[in-house]
């Protein structure tokens, strides 16, 4: 692999499962990791996965409309609503590769599966910040999961989601987006944000031209800020915007285009 900086990686259910598996495996790779709701231990095992591992797969592998209905009802609390031509047109995909996808859920739980905890046991060495995320009605691995995890890697937290199933992207949305954000904010100002002066002063080798523009009631970072920059650009020039705060393309939308396009259009000239 050649990535020039650890990435942050966020997965869900089967997807938060490789999340943890590529974390384990490549632990320099990664910045930060948001798990909701991994295949987790037996002891979070529910009755679907003891279906799925006698070989019982129509909850979620429906192949008739009532069955897709027992499958929404199973992963999430919300029970949206389907239209029948979406739940026609998913039951006829799913009966093109059913067989298939039996054949690939059968060698999972076989081949795969009574070794995930021994690979999950190498995130226990595991630095990084990670955000674990599980809905307190998960009907897939129940919520005691969560705390497996967070057991398991040291730099971690748990949240708990009430009235939320499997899928939590339909039955809560906002909160989930709300606790990942959050996370994401913090770790990047505990680890990142205390060396990124030292990662800008690079910009004094840059050579190329450079416009910064600062709104002069900014509340995020004050219009100093500018100046900041300006000094430490060698060639570049400011420009602080009035009555404007840190959007300035609601608060100055048309002063911000102009001047963008001037310096543009200004450096243009001069390359010809």
């Amino acid at each position: 692999m050649k990535l020039t900086e650890p990435m942050c990686i966020i997965g869900a259910s089967m997807g938060a499962s490789i999340v943890c598996l590529f974390a384990a495996k490549y632990p320099e790779y990664v910045s930060m990791i948001c798990l909701l709701a991994p295949i987790a231990n037996e002891a979070s095992e529910t009755d679907l996965i003891r279906q799925l591992r006698a070989g019982v797969y129509n909850t979620l592998l429906p192949e008739t409309p009532e069955e897709f209905r027992n499958m929404i009802h199973t992963l999430t609390m919300k029970r949206p609503d389907f239209p029948s031509p979406f739940v026609n047109g998913f039951l006829h995909l799913n009966r093109l590769l059913l067989k298939e996808h039996k054949k690939i859920i059968a060698s999972l739980f076989e081949h795969d599966y009574p070794q995930i905890e021994h690979h999950y046991a190498k995130l226990r060495q595991l630095n990084c910040p990670a955000l674990i995320l599980w809905g307190r009605q998960d009907q897939v691995y129940a919520f005691t999961g969560a705390e497996y995890f967070r057991n398991l890697i040291p730099n971690s937290e748990c949240l708990i989601l009430e009235d939320c199933g499997h899928i939590m992207g339909i039955d809560k949305p906002d909160d989930t987006t709300r606790a990942i954000l959050t996370f994401l904010i913090a770790s990047l100002f505990e680890h990142d944000y205390p060396q990124i002066e030292h990662h800008y002063a690079k910009l004094r080798q840059l050579n190329c031209p450079a416009l910064i523009l600062w709104g002069r009631q900014d509340q995020v970072y004050a219009f100093t800020g500018a100046e900041y920059f300006r000094n430490l650009i060698p060639n570049s020039e400011c420009l602080i915007l009035e009555d404007c705060g840190h959007i300035m393309g609601i608060d100055k939308p048309d002063d911000t285009t102009r001047a963008i396009l001037t310096f543009c259009d200004n450096h243009v000239k001069l390359l010809h």
